[in-house]
């Protein structure tokens, strides 16, 4: 795989304003020179950002935006991946994701995914065939960033996903995958056949039951069949002869189709001949139609305040009227049933004949008696004034919605009376359109005719093929009606007997028999995939090709180490991805070497997997950043031995972009065969020598 940047442009990214600034890569060496805050790493930025789709750096992704600016941020990177061309634009505030692939000699938009991440996931997998992580260990390397740590200090899990990607051992991780994903279908699968085999088993039982009943009850089935076998016949026959008609009708149709296609042609050439001289008045008729739709609005925004008038009911304006009505109707209700309560009491009470005393039989009435039988004609004469109380209010209430709803009517009454103004406005202005088609029409009268004696031809053909059409629809009704008929004529020829399905229930037994066959083969095809597991697991496959590209590793990575003047000490890395650091017969670990050493054994094995993409896997990429990886993590000795591998190993093959605020090494000017000065006042800028 060949991953080669030809240049990166960008604008309104952190210290640059809104102009493009761009960067092209060539093989050699360059150096990027400037102050600290100049904006010398918006490189890497820009790189990366346009890749990913986020900061390099741990920043927030809106911190990218130019703060003067706030807005319009646009990153667009020029590269060709195994031998395809590509830009990739990114950008945010708006936010920007644009893949186009050359095709053609034409940048062409590669089709957006569902979603951003899935459109990024498809760019690191089938264009870049890098991740995030890869790139910051084999093509970005800065000092002292969190997301940019030696490889000696990257978890277990982040050495082998990039010696997976080195090794192009990654395909088994998505073996992997793939296969315990078949693996849990066929699980799912043997688990719905396993359901499946019980409920036929279950239903092939049911079924002998119910055809066992079937046989036993197959006696006969009279009730005046041979008769409705008649008249079904008769019925069928009926149809049948109509059929025929309707065929007739048909062929003739064809013939009427023809002249119809013909009369329309004649009628398309008589037109096409007039349209010329229609062209200049219909101009007009548009200007015309312009006024008639103004109208239109007016009488839709008539039409809106009617219905809105319309929906209002005036009842509810008179809310407060018929709650007092109801509240007066409540107390009529109280006083009813005091009134009844009484009535009850007296029905039920005995006159004792000795002393004249009143005993009533309901105890639960003794206090209503004794409180208010008194009050009985009372409480009748206020039943009577609040009877006609509410009379009087229903009457008031009923003239107030009646006056409501005149006044409603009186103002629909009114924007009738607009509408009609309106409607007459518009049908004058129509009225002018019709003479200018009038006029229209009566420029050729010969040809005019023509036209009218084709379109009167021409309507006769095509109403008679609207009715034929009609007479296909009604075809296939009395078709569908005669299937009807036919399939209750078989119903009741077969009522001698109940029909027994023994096909359905030989082919449940011959499901079952298949569905145990499936489900045997899945079984199979389960432990299959098992076993495949197990093969291309760390231990079998994956792991020989992992152990076999180690010593090759090893060997560089100690080639490096010697490059760095680092003799005495033997750097090895087994398939675990565990290292050994041996000094003078010692191991060390690397947090217990200086910052100096540290740095050689990481350049060491960064450069160690360079050469094995290239060398063992044939994945090359032409670019290579330090981002101040010279000003802080080495000192001058392992600064030059860095620069002296980097020209004589890398150089003739890469774009070396060497980041630095340290002016020094700009007087290895043997070694850069370009140097770019980063500049700021109110924004950043590039300038090349």
């Amino acid at each position: 795989m060949l991953l080669e940047f030809k240049n990166v442009r960008w604008k309104n990214l952190l210290s640059y304003g809104d102009y493009w600034s761009e960067f092209n890569f060539s093989n050699g060496v360059d150096l990027v020179l400037g102050s600290n805050g100049n904006g010398k790493s918006v490189l890497s930025e820009a790189i990366f950002y346009s890749l990913f789709g986020k900061p390099y750096r741990k920043i927030k992704l809106g911190s990218l935006v130019n703060r003067m600016k706030g807005k319009n941020l646009e990153v667009q990177i020029e590269f060709t991946s195994n031998n395809k061309e590509y830009i990739i634009k990114r950008g945010n505030k708006p936010a920007i994701f644009e893949i186009l692939e050359k095709v053609d000699d034409e940048y062409k938009i590669v089709p957006q995914r569902a979603s951003t991440k899935e459109y990024q996931t498809m760019l690191e997998n089938e264009i870049l065939n890098v991740n995030e992580t890869i790139f910051r260990q084999l093509v970005i390397l800065g000092a002292n960033l969190p997301s940019s740590k030696p490889f000696l200090e990257l978890s277990q899990q982040e050495k082998e996903e990039i010696f997976q990607v080195v090794t192009d051992t990654s395909i088994f991780g998505y073996m992997n995958t793939v296969i315990k994903e078949k693996l849990h279908t066929y699980k799912d699968e043997i688990k719905d056949l396993e359901y499946k085999k019980e409920i036929l088993e279950s239903s092939i039982k049911s079924e002998e039951i119910m055809i066992k009943q079937a046989e036993d009850r197959n006696l006969f089935f009279e009730n005046n069949r041979d008769k409705k076998i008649q008249d079904t016949k008769d019925r069928i026959l009926v149809e049948e002869k109509e059929i025929e008609n309707i065929n007739s009708i048909i062929e003739n149709l064809k013939i009427e189709k023809n002249n119809y296609i013909e009369l329309q042609s004649k009628i398309e050439l008589y037109q096409s001949k007039l349209d010329e001289r229609i062209k200049k008045d219909n101009e007009n008729i548009k200007d015309i139609q312009k006024n008639v739709n103004e109208i239109d609005t007016k009488l839709q925004e008539q039409n809106e305040k009617y219905n809105e008038i319309l929906k209002h009911n005036v009842s509810n304006d008179f809310e407060n009227e018929s709650n007092e009505i109801k509240k007066t109707l409540e107390e009529i209700h109280i006083i009813e049933y005091k009134i009844q309560k009484i009535d009850i009491a007296k029905k039920n009470s005995i006159e004792c004949k000795s002393c004249g005393h009143t005993n009533y039989l309901d105890n639960f009435l003794k206090d209503i008696i004794e409180k208010d039988i008194e009050q009985e004609e009372y409480f009748i004469e206020t039943l009577k004034t609040l009877k006609d109380e509410v009379k009087t209010l229903e009457s008031e209430l009923n003239e107030k919605v009646k006056k409501a709803q005149e006044d409603k009517d009186l103002k629909l009454q009114e924007i009738e009376n607009n509408k009609k103004t309106l409607y007459k406005e518009k049908t004058d202005l129509e009225l002018k359109i019709s003479e200018i088609k009038n006029r229209i029409s009566s420029l050729d009268y010969d040809e005019k005719q023509n036209v009218i004696s084709l379109e009167e031809a021409f309507n006769k053909s095509k109403s008679v093929l609207i009715d034929g059409k009609h007479q296909v629809s009604q075809k296939t009704k009395i078709l569908e009606l005669i299937q009807k008929y036919k399939e209750e004529l078989n119903e009741l020829q077969s009522l001698e007997s109940v029909k027994i399905n023994y096909d359905d229930f030989n082919n449940k037994k011959q499901e079952l028999t298949e569905v145990l066959g499936i489900l045997s083969l899945n079984k199979d095809k389960e432990k299959e995939f098992k076993e495949l597991l197990e093969l291309i697991g760390s231990g079998n496959l994956k792991g020989y090709i992992i152990k076999s590209q180690i010593p090759f590793l090893n060997k560089a990575i100690q080639y490096f180490l010697e490059l760095f003047s680092m003799l005495e000490y033997n750097f090895v890395i087994d398939e675990n991805f565990k290292e050994q650091i041996i000094a003078r017969d010692m191991d060390n670990e690397f947090n217990q070497l200086s910052n100096g050493q540290k740095a050689r054994i990481s350049f060491s094995i960064m450069f160690a997997f360079l050469k094995l993409i290239e060398e063992r896997n044939g994945v090359k990429t032409n670019l290579l950043i330090l981002d101040e990886i010279l000003d802080s993590s080495v000192d001058n000795v392992g600064r030059d031995d860095l620069l002296k591998i980097i020209k004589e190993e890398f150089s003739d093959k890469k774009d070396i972009v060497i980041i630095s605020h340290n002016p020094e090494i700009k007087e290895k000017a043997d070694i850069f065969n370009r140097v770019v000065t980063i500049t700021k006042d109110d924004y950043s800028r590039i300038s090349i020598d």
